[in-house]
């Protein structure tokens, strides 16, 4: 996280953490950061560690971040440890890019597969009726209404609402509201987050 580094270079150049989360809390480009730095300067100015201002916005900052500030605190290495955290935060992004390509190969045969299932039900649609019917029409016009009849009716129907089901699970996954849920789900698959 840049906001550690920055952290941690304010304090290590004599500034006091109360300040240093102030001014940093200036600068904070989303809001609930900005707001959790004003909380955390205010415990800072009053004697508390910033490690318990921190423990109050969960959803903003992971328990081994905050055992990390705790641990820096107590043994007065805190620009040691907002290193630390900078560091590990710089890692764990570099690996999740790395690993990016899963991801994509993941949703793409998420979406790929009902797609097609929806062509294969349309093609074997379209050889029903052209032999249903007396005239046979073109293959195009044939394969083109039994597309319509099966994204429109009850395969594509399903495919829809199984996708839309699969993103809106995606969305409340990563969403803040979750996240203190998804940080827990990091110590037991580190993979998960």
């Amino acid at each position: 996280m840049f906001l550690f580094s920055q952290l941690g270079a304010h304090i290590r150049s004599g500034i006091n953490p109360a300040e240093a989360c102030h001014n940093l809390s200036l600068r904070a480009p989303r809001k609930d950061y900005a707001r959790a730095l004003e909380e955390m300067s205010r415990f800072a100015a009053e004697g508390r560690g910033l490690s318990t201002a921190m423990a109050r916005w969960p959803y903003l900052f992971p328990p081994h971040v905050i055992g990390t500030v705790r641990v820096g605190e107590l043994a007065g290495v805190l620009p040691e440890a907002c290193d630390r955290i900078a560091e590990q935060s710089q890692k764990a992004s570099g690996l999740r890019r790395m690993f990016w390509w899963i991801s994509l190969l993941a949703w793409g045969t998420v979406v790929a597969s009902p797609i097609g299932y929806v062509i294969v039900v349309a093609l074997a649609r379209s050889v029903e009726i052209q032999g249903t019917q007396g005239s046979s029409p073109r293959p195009a016009d044939a394969i083109a209404d039994a597309l319509r009849e099966t994204i429109f009716g009850v395969p594509g129907l399903a495919v829809a609402l199984a996708l839309l089901g699969l993103l809106g699970v995606r969305q409340y996954w990563r969403s803040m509201r979750f996240r203190a849920n998804r940080h827990r789900a990091v110590t037991w698959a580190p993979l998960v987050g």
